[in-house]
């Protein structure tokens, strides 16, 4: 039976309460950012080759294998994505600040003076699904924004390769560097920098229980609200519900729900990438 929930009824720490056995993984979170912090690129590849069961020879994408992907993809799915593109743009060139400059009597000049991130990193979830969503969503801002280098972090399947999808929607977002390597060493390589990969000013994305907490961990620079992403669109609730075990599907969907954020996910084309996992895991829920 599926529990109705009053939000204005219910507290902020239960809707936002996540079980300890299941997420604890602060502790280890905290030794990955250590390692990488101190050993940089080898503890990257060194996770790799434990978390992802691949030996890499190098943690950049090139730009051979990005043409590949490109030139492999499903022609409806490039035209798709450059029509989200284009949409996106569309949307957020009408966000963009401009500075303003007073000249005052006695040669005071007052002002203000908008400067755009130079380094901004990016996750993009891996494994079992992949979000071409999140590529553009993230990353187009980020370019009309004015941001000097935009990178993107992603875990690689077991052939040592990105997925091809998410590499064709980094060129039509205009992404400059893709990194293979993943979870909560990925966000710390992110903050720290380390001979491959840059250190950035502003880490943003969505991610697993890992990579969350590895936002958490280091909030000067990640985008993390109270243990939920704020990037809380279809395919970023897809991705939160696969690092949820099915005890705490209940309270994510109730909260999503109640602030009416789930209708997307709910109502969206069955087509979309991940929808039948999404479906699933909701319907054990009940919702």
């Amino acid at each position: 039976m599926i529990r109705i929930y009053d939000f204005n009824a219910v507290s902020d720490e239960e809707i936002f309460h996540r079980s300890e056995d299941a997420f604890n993984v602060q502790d280890a979170v905290t030794e990955i950012i250590a390692n990488v912090k101190a050993q940089k690129d080898a503890a990257l590849f060194a996770y790799t080759e434990k978390f992802d069961k691949i030996k890499l020879n190098s943690l950049q994408v090139s730009e051979q294998e990005i043409a590949e992907a490109f030139a492999g993809s499903d022609p409806d799915f490039i035209r798709i994505m450059h029509d989200a593109a284009a949409n996106i743009e569309a949307y957020h060139q009408n966000q963009v600040r401009q500075g303003f400059e007073i000249q005052k009597d006695g040669g005071i000049v007052l002002g203000q003076k908008i400067t755009p991130l130079a380094k901004v990193g990016i996750y993009v979830p891996g494994g079992t699904a992949a979000y071409p969503s999140t590529v553009l969503m993230d990353s187009i801002p980020a370019k009309i924004a004015g941001c000097s280098e935009i990178c993107i972090t992603t875990p690689p399947s077991a052939d040592g390769k990105v997925n091809p999808v998410i590499l064709a929607a980094a060129k039509i977002a205009g992404v400059d560097r893709i990194f293979k390597t993943g979870g909560a060493q990925a966000i710390a390589a992110l903050a720290y920098g380390t001979e491959t990969i840059p250190r950035v000013d502003k880490i943003v994305g969505p991610g697993n229980a890992f990579v969350a907490e590895a936002k958490k961990q280091l909030p000067e620079l990640a985008d993390y609200i109270d243990g939920i992403d704020p990037h809380i669109c279809t395919s970023v609730t897809i991705s939160t519900l696969h690092g949820c075990p099915p005890e705490e599907i209940e309270s994510i969907a109730s909260y999503l729900i109640t602030e009416k954020k789930l209708h997307t996910l709910v109502k969206c084309n069955p087509t979309i990438l991940g929808y039948d996992f999404a479906r699933k895991r909701l319907d054990e829920a009940g919702f």
